[in-house]
């Protein structure tokens, strides 16, 4: 899954273990502009920044970035 406007892959963690892995691919040296950008792109069960379209039958899903 990826979002329509900016095609960037959402990280979708199965496990805390996965979560801490991606994170420290995708976070370096704990940099603001690159930890809010994993969590705009994270979607788990409790956290979801996503924006599905509006428009019936779209499903298009953005980032909370775009």
């Amino acid at each position: 899954m990826e979002c329509a406007i900016c095609y960037e892959k959402f990280y979708t963690p199965k496990t805390h273990k996965e979560l801490k892995k991606m994170y420290k691919q995708n976070v370096k040296n704990n940099n603001f502009d690159d930890i809010m950008k994993f969590k705009n792109l994270l979607v788990t069960a409790n956290h979801n920044e996503t924006h599905v379209c509006s428009t019936p039958n779209c499903k298009c899903v953005i980032c909370g970035d775009c």
